[in-house]
């Protein structure tokens, strides 16, 4: 006879996958065998009356879980028979194509069981007709001379607490997770071993927390945890059904979260399919262009000097400075050599809060060499270059090398060999002191324009304006935290002083 599979559907007939049902319920039925029972598995036993022993009361909640979900499932067979799965999927599932299968093994079991209400559409027979609520309370009703005061009242506690998202506060690895509500503001530090070792604080999760005779515990939790990056996403979700709720004289409480159970999930639903499965992000430069890196070759008929006294006015933020401290000049005192970063400003040289670098311009022995990051660029620099320099300028060609194609190449997959070549050539371009100080003087502009200008993160307002308020101090704390967790990953010199702008902005 063919062994079951765990992912099989079980052979009791339940509907379920056997590692959901049959299989669960042979694990926990050997984990509470006697002494004498046990004496083939002496290490089971042990860890079982370890558990008892250092926390009981944990133990008690997590077995009272598994023991009803179960019976209220079985239930539910037993009542609507094999057509309840088939109803039950869809709706979890709220129309969503895609749907990772972590997700549906981890939560449809539990919110089928406790806050799946078929709706009258439902093609589910019985005699006594559908259940005015969650199967949990119908299943309390019917069995309550068999069921402990524990665990009704485990019941009732479950089909109150609605799914939410939660961000992660503080984490002791192996313990316990700090968790707050975003959506209602509430607190609550949950007894998780298993997750609690690969969650971090900033990380966001999709679930239902249970809080019971002094125990808190997760039933049902989307696998995939939601990154900073998402949380700022929350927060406007947040204010949208605060808005909407106002609009009807209804507050965001945990019943109106109860009511939007499927808009929440399939939320969720869209964003961990968007996470599990990326698509390639077009990269863009501070004018949001398509990258594409240019280089334009001229041959110019002047001398270096000449064409640098035409073209210096380019550079707007040299103040004064006639010649580069980096130019070369021949024995003769002669300038053969000087580079040139062309900025285009839409202020004063003083404040630089719209400085645009469009380039750099590097003119030496009778050729200039133009190298911009965009098609557009390029376009500008070219007309610019000609109609300063007019008949002693001559267009040579143009390379161009589009930066997404490259990337997505490598993402893709290439030659070993030819990938380690690109990885060193790359190193070696980001090394060169020329493009390390448009860098750093790129970055320093940005930065200190960042302060004062409008953000769509922030509700198009400035950094400035957002920490002046109790909603936009903490749109930004997120912001920030964003900008830690890339701090991490990110090269030196492209690390974000999180503790000065924490200090300009008084937070």
């Amino acid at each position: 006879m063919a062994r079951t599979g765990r992912n099989d559907r079980c052979p009791c007939g339940s509907g379920k996958k056997y590692k959901h049902c049959c299989s669960n319920k042979e694990t926990q039925q050997s984990a509470f065998k006697s002494s004498d029972e046990t004496r083939d598995s002496p290490h089971d036993w042990m860890r079982q009356t370890a558990a008892v022993q250092q926390d009981p009361e944990w133990l008690k909640i997590r077995v009272t879980e598994g023991k009803l979900v179960t019976q209220i499932l079985e239930y539910a067979i037993k009542r609507y028979g094999e057509a309840f799965w088939r109803e039950a999927l869809p709706a979890f599932l709220c129309g969503e194509k895609h749907c990772d299968e972590d997700f549906v093994d981890a939560v449809l079991e539990t919110w089928a069981a406790f806050t799946w209400v078929p709706g009258p559409g439902a093609a589910l027979r019985s005699p006594k007709g559908l259940p005015a609520g969650p199967l949990a309370m119908e299943y309390l009703e019917r069995n309550r001379s068999r069921l402990s005061d524990y665990e009704q009242a485990f019941i009732r506690a479950v089909c109150e607490q609605p799914f939410s998202f939660f961000e992660v506060t503080d984490v002791a690895p192996g313990k316990s997770i700090g968790l707050r509500d975003v959506l209602v503001d509430r607190r609550v530090t949950v007894k998780e071993a298993q997750a609690s070792r690969s969650l971090k604080p900033g990380d966001a999760l999709y679930a239902r927390v249970l809080s019971l005779e002094g125990q808190a515990i997760m039933i049902g939790v989307g696998p995939i945890a939601l990154p900073l990056s998402e949380h700022l996403r929350l927060l406007d979700l947040r204010d949208a059904l605060r808005n909407d709720l106002q609009k009807n004289g209804q507050e965001l409480n945990l019943e109106s979260l109860t009511d939007l159970d499927a808009d929440l999930r399939q939320i969720y639903i869209v964003m961990a399919e968007r996470l599990r499965k990326p698509s390639f992000p077009e990269l863009r430069n501070l004018d949001g262009d398509p990258i594409s890196l240019v280089k334009i070759y001229f041959e110019i008929s002047c001398s270096t000097g000449e064409a640098f006294e035409k073209l210096k006015d380019l550079d707007c933020l040299r103040e004064g400075q006639e010649i580069p401290d980096d130019a070369q000049y021949d024995e003769a005192g002669n300038l053969i050599k000087v580079i040139v970063d062309c900025m285009k400003s839409k202020s004063t040289p003083k404040t630089h809060s719209e400085n645009t670098v469009l380039g750099r311009l590097t003119i030496c022995d009778g050729e200039l060499i133009a190298e911009v990051n965009s098609e557009r660029r390029a376009r500008e620099i070219q007309s610019e270059i000609e109609a300063r320099l007019k008949e002693k300028v001559i267009f040579k060609r143009a390379v161009h090398e589009l930066v997404d194609g490259l990337v997505e190449e490598r993402i893709n997959g290439v030659d070993e060999d030819e990938d380690q070549r690109a990885r060193d050539e790359n190193e070696r371009i980001k090394s060169l002191p020329e493009l390390q100080s448009i860098l750093r003087k790129t970055l320093e502009l940005h930065w200190e324009a960042w302060y004062d200008q409008p953000l769509p993160a922030l509700g198009d307002i400035s950094p400035v304006e957002a920490a002046k308020t109790k909603a936009g101090r903490e749109r930004l704390n997120v912001l920030l935290r964003s900008f830690e967790s890339k701090n991490e990953v990110v090269p030196p010199e492209l690390k974000v002083d999180i503790a000065a702008m924490k200090k300009r902005l008084g937070l």
